[in-house]
């Protein structure tokens, strides 16, 4: 990318740490949220890609709260959540310049850095489990469960735990965070045919683990 700076710590905006409230405008630019123009979005991409923050804030008012669905629905934790979008955006400053808008639409590339950093979080040691736990909770304010929040009950950990790591990670994925196969295979860089053996391997184990 060029230029000679580096993204503020945080995307510039100041509600990157509320992102269930709409974003401010930006330079007068936003005038809706409900139909995104995708060439426009490119656009701001390749704006971004040679260093201007101007259009960095402005694609961030205009995606925030498309892409804090798409975090949200796979990292329930609030906290957590925020720190992936915040992960996706600064992902999204530093490649804009590997953007083609030949090869595809601008909210949808975007929709995949987004996704594969709340796969990256899920993927780390014991984030998975306990975000299965946050969404099995009975509460019906999620936001309500504490940081502390105790450990799945010992039946849950014990089915998963009866799983191979490959497994059990596909079946979160697809069954608990709402990915399909073919997302699953491209986040995890595994060829689609070895995922849907995981996740059918996974399931017979799960029924053989619950009928026994």
């Amino acid at each position: 990318m060029s230029g000679q700076f580096e993204p503020l710590p945080h995307p510039p905006v100041a509600t990157i740490g509320a992102m269930d409230s709409h974003p401010r405008k930006p330079l007068g630019t936003v005038q809706h949220r409900a139909g995104l123009d995708n060439l426009q979005l490119a656009d701001y991409l390749e704006g971004i890609a040679a260093g201007d923050r101007a259009r960095f804030e402005a694609l961030y008012c205009l995606t925030a709260s498309r892409l804090w669905a798409v975090v949200r629905r796979m990292v329930v934790q609030k906290q957590a959540a925020q720190d992936v979008l915040q992960e996706a955006y600064l992902t999204i400053w530093r490649k804009a310049h590997l953007f083609d808008r030949t090869a595809g639409e601008a909210l949808g590339w975007m929709t995949t850095i987004a996704r594969h950093r709340a796969i990256a979080w899920l993927r780390q040691p014991g984030n998975a489990t306990r975000n299965a736990r946050v969404i099995f909770a009975p509460q019906s304010d999620l936001e309500a469960i504490a940081v502390d929040a105790p450990e799945p009950s010992v039946l849950f950990n014990e089915l998963l735990d009866k799983l191979s790591g490959e497994q059990r990670e596909s079946l979160l994925l697809v069954y608990l965070y709402g990915l399909t196969q073919e997302e699953v295979s491209i986040a995890l860089d595994v060829p689609l045919g070895t995922i849907k053996s995981r996740v059918r391997r996974g399931l017979i184990a799960l029924k053989e683990l619950l009928d026994s």
